[in-house]
């Protein structure tokens, strides 16, 4: 991916409008998701970019490292601050991003609550990070997603570009103001969106909490992005857990 600041700054900036940009881009980093944690004194209305053209200790979903070799993906992380509320963020997110895949001639599936699958083989992650900041709420949204193969990559893993001839650049703006759009103004049809991409849907799973294992049928999700489970003993609900077909 060609798109850096000095570049390319006015087309990004036309594309997360209304927000105002902040874009940071770097040839290295450990984490873009952690170098926006470390990032204070943020403005609101105003949107922070970090990218990265290779991730040197990328933070996975429950702090498993994501792999994200030079020249092999889009590595990046939003912050803005918005009004304190209670939108399922990963969600929400995970359903634009499905989306945009789709608008690119792929077929992909969302795997609760956060993975981004081709094939039954995950393509992308989305981090998403909230902490309180005076009368608004800090949102760091981390995403990881794997355009090019590279022998580093897990064998449950897999690239867009084995699966279509991907605009990289078009894709990423996409993917750019579909999540500005959502940060500014939270989209109430991202729960048919979702159920319209959701993988395994039907279909028996378990789902492992720091509590408990659930077996059962995968049903949907809730209003406020919890899975539901089709138990012998009822509908069960789970807000976070590790969920795998059986």
């Amino acid at each position: 991916m060609h798109l850096t600041p000095t570049s390319h700054t006015q087309v990004v900036q036309d594309a997360v409008q209304p927000w105002a940009l902040d874009w940071q881009a770097f040839k290295a980093l450990p984490s873009t998701q952690t170098f926006l944690h470390n990032q204070d004194n943020l403005k609101e209305n105003c949107l922070y970019l970090c990218t990265a053209e290779q991730q040197t200790d990328g933070i996975g979903q429950r702090q498993n490292v994501w792999i994200a070799p030079a020249q092999t993906g889009i590595w990046c992380s939003i912050a803005a601050l918005c009004p304190l509320n209670t939108h399922p963020w990963t969600c929400m997110i995970a359903a634009h991003v499905a989306r945009c895949l789709a608008t690119h001639g792929l077929n992909p599936q969302i795997k609760w609550p956060n993975d981004i699958l081709l094939k039954d083989q995950k393509c992308a992650g989305i981090l998403i990070d909230t902490e309180p900041c005076l009368t608004h709420q800090k949102i760091i949204l981390g995403l990881g997603m794997n355009l090019n193969p590279h022998p580093d990559l897990p064998p449950e893993s897999t690239a867009l570009n084995l699966h279509a001839n991907i605009d990289i650049e078009k894709l990423f703006l996409d993917l750019l103001q579909s999540i500005a759009t959502t940060l500014k103004t939270p989209d109430q049809s991202w729960k048919a969106q979702w159920l319209k991409y959701m993988a395994y849907q039907g279909e028996s799973v378990s789902l492992k909490t720091l509590e408990t294992t659930i077996t059962g049928t995968l049903m949907g999700i809730n209003d406020q992005g919890a899975v539901e489970i089709q138990t012998n003993t009822g509908l069960k609900h789970a807000y976070t857990g590790s969920l795998i077909r059986i």
